[in-house]
């Protein structure tokens, strides 16, 4: 028997509760009080799913296909948007509270600020909007507050820094910080080739992101030092830190590697690799407490592991369709997935 065999019998993950939606899941996101799920699928529609099952409230969003999904952190609002250009607001139960027309740019990333920013003399979440080239900031009513200079190329990722100052974002060229209110260009940090991603690790101590040529670049956030990790087996297309900041997990084809980011950061110690896969990891997600991180890939299946244990799973989920996005609830007692044949799964 194999050692990958071996692994994947400590623990299976029996699912809590499934359902099969219309098409592909491209996104999965929580509320902020954990009792309902969005799923969004390809075709345009958002389906709303209570957290122990039951009735399932599907609505087309977008009529030329979905890109993504952002749940309001204080209030009942979900924030969708397409390939049509358009940022929606619902509410849980399906009507439609706003929509703002952000152009023709097909819409793929949107991100709450988990913080109040200061604009004029309110203080308020912020969607930020990637479209296109630009960086939008829009209000919960829906109002634009702001957009950036546009960019020499297209915003691929963006995030907030942890207390909602600025906004990172991955576009070729490197990682490129805003001002969270203003939406200015504030710095750049640099590499001359395309960034997939972008992460701020929750201390702020670290900016980081996967580039074209299958590598990692980190930097540090406030002398701009630079870590170049190239050679993995792939490009980089998930990555995530835990909650201190100490770990970053990053997809490596079949594997995902860990780097120690604590102290002084990764440069000059060798990452804990942790494989179980048989084809690509597609999505890495932390618990939002603790160093427990799910892995799900192409081949189906969801590994759950831990950053200071064994190197073999904690538990794992055999599946077919390949894995999209992997969300753990607000309290970290479930997980969530999607698929590519239109399964949601709550483990």
């Amino acid at each position: 028997m194999t050692e990958e065999k071996k692994a994947l019998q400590t623990k299976r993950l029996t699912p809590a509760w499934e359902t099969r939606l219309s098409d592909c899941v491209v996104a999965l996101e929580w509320a902020a009080n954990g009792e309902l799920l969005a799923a969004a699928t390809i075709d345009g529609k958002v389906s709303i799913i209570p957290k122990k099952g039951g009735d399932v409230l599907t609505f087309s969003a977008h009529a030329n296909g979905m890109g993504t999904l952002a749940w309001h952190l204080d209030q009942d609002l979900l924030v969708s948007a397409g390939q049509d250009g358009l940022v929606r607001a619902w509410r849980a139960n399906g009507e439609k509270v706003w929509e703002y027309k952000a152009g023709k740019a097909w819409l793929e990333k949107l991100a709450w600020s988990s913080q109040p920013v200061k604009i004029d003399d309110k203080e308020e979440k912020v969607l930020a909007v990637a479209n296109g080239k630009e960086l939008l900031l829009l209000n919960a009513e829906g109002k634009l507050i702001t957009k950036s200079e546009p960019l020499n190329t297209t915003i691929t990722d963006l995030c907030w820094y942890p207390n909602g100052a600025m906004v990172l974002a991955a576009a070729y060229g490197g990682l490129y910080v805003f001002h969270g209110a203003s939406a200015k260009q504030l710095r750049n940090y640099e590499w001359k080739g395309a960034m997939w991603n972008c992460r701020w690790s929750p201390d702020g101590h670290w900016v980081c992101g996967g580039s074209q040529e299958n590598a990692v670049h980190i930097w540090d956030a406030n002398s701009g030092e630079h870590l170049h990790m190239p050679g993995y087996q792939a490009k980089i297309r998930t990555l995530d830190w835990n909650h201190t900041g100490k770990w970053l997990a990053t997809g490596n084809g079949m594997d995902v590697l860990l780097w120690d980011c604590s102290g002084k950061g990764p440069n000059g110690r060798a990452p804990q690799m942790f494989g179980a896969h048989s084809q690509n990891v597609t999505e890495i997600r932390f618990r939002h407490g603790g160093d427990v991180f799910a892995a799900g890939g192409k081949d189906g299946n969801l590994m759950i592991w831990d950053a200071n244990g064994e190197p073999e799973p904690l538990a794992a989920f055999i599946g077919t369709a390949e894995v999209g996005p992997v969300r753990w609830s607000p309290d970290d007692k479930l997980v969530a997935i999607g698929t590519a044949n239109g399964e949601v799964i709550i483990f």
